[in-house]
């Protein structure tokens, strides 16, 4: 069959080729074994989740959610190039018990900004290993503009063109918020987006 003529393959797989090709998997491939799954992200081009025997964690002190949480912030700062979160800031926005794991999740910062879809999971064995952890992280690109060009009433405006509509001005059961400056790509495309 010609080359022409051979079908490729989609793109989002060509970037999971090509991360588990970076130094960052290969090393933990090598330190932590390679029966871990993982779960690739079309959209962000990033490990959504990697599960298999854990992580051990070789300071672990107590089993607590303070403990695990430590472990679980160091973990995203260690394993940043592997996740491809680097760049960014994330912050916890659920640490909890679920069963026999310390679960966190961590929502998507760029200077500031919320990065709508974008986030990192931990889970903490309560004996010390972390059995899963990944990241849906949009890949902001190095001076990325975050000084808006509109403001948020003619941001608000255009929304309402783009529906083709036009506000009623009817009484609303809650307040509606004033637009906010946010980072936003396609989190449900199916191949890879940007923001």
């Amino acid at each position: 069959m010609p080359v022409s003529a051979q079908k490729q393959a989609p793109e989002s797989v060509l970037q999971e080729a090509a991360w588990r090709s970076t130094p960052a998997w290969q090393e933990f491939v090598q330190k932590h074994s390679s029966a871990w799954q993982v779960e690739w992200h079309p959209a962000t081009s990033s490990p959504k989740a990697l599960w298999g025997k854990g992580v051990p964690i070789a300071d672990w002190r107590e089993n607590s959610i303070q403990e695990a949480r430590r472990h679980a912030h160091q973990l995203l700062q260690d394993h940043a190039a592997l996740l491809r979160t680097a760049g960014s800031e994330f912050r916890e926005t659920i640490g909890a018990r679920m069963h026999k794991t310390w679960t966190f999740t961590f929502q998507q910062y760029y200077q500031g900004l919320e990065v709508i879809g974008g986030r990192a999971d931990v889970r903490v064995n309560m004996v010390g290993r972390v059995p899963m952890f990944g990241a849906t992280a949009w890949q902001v690109p190095a001076g990325f503009e975050t000084t808006p060009a509109i403001t948020g009433g003619t941001a608000w405006l255009i929304a309402w063109q783009k529906m083709g509509a036009v506000p009623t001005g009817a009484p609303q059961p809650a307040e509606i918020p004033e637009p906010r400056l946010v980072i936003w790509g396609d989190i449900d495309a199916t191949s890879p987006a940007s923001v």
